[in-house]
């Protein structure tokens, strides 16, 4: 306690959330005022959080992307290369970064005409050995197409 001309004064040390809270529970013009001021930053911050949703990262949606192919190749027999193909391509959609030079690795599809002609067979039976490989269904009952 210090003395001020013969009336006693007292030095408070406030942090300042107790500031902030004795300023904004004063019910006069100043109070007021400061009440306003924290109501208007606390919307701007608030605003700012929402108006951003957060994105995962490319690495993770990668990842996840990978994961779900390795997944569907074991378990639907399809060539991992045409997965891994599909899984690029998703999370190139889902972030919107280039896979571009990752996909130049992947191995070509080879299509089922270009296996046939490799092989030097007629269709029906390169059909029929692809069914017996469990590579390719055979539905005898289909009608031929005009």
């Amino acid at each position: 306690m210090k003395s001020n001309g013969g009336l006693p004064k007292i030095e408070y040390v406030l942090t300042l959330n107790m500031a902030k809270e004795l300023a904004m529970v004063e019910n006069n013009k100043q109070g007021r005022k400061v009440r306003r001021y924290f109501i208007e930053v606390e919307e701007r911050v608030s605003g700012k959080k929402q108006s951003k949703p957060r994105k995962k990262s490319v690495n993770l949606i990668f990842r996840q992307e990978i994961d779900i192919a390795k997944t569907l190749a074991s378990m639907t027999g399809v060539k991992e290369g045409i997965a891994y193909a599909v899984a690029m391509e998703r999370a190139e959609q889902k972030t919107g970064e280039d896979f571009s030079s990752y996909k130049r690795l992947l191995p070509a599809a080879t299509h089922v005409h270009q296996l046939k002609d490799k092989h030097n067979i007629n269709f029906c039976s390169f059909e029929l050995k692809l069914s017996l490989q469990g590579i390719q269904l055979l539905n005898l009952n289909t009608p031929n197409k005009p």
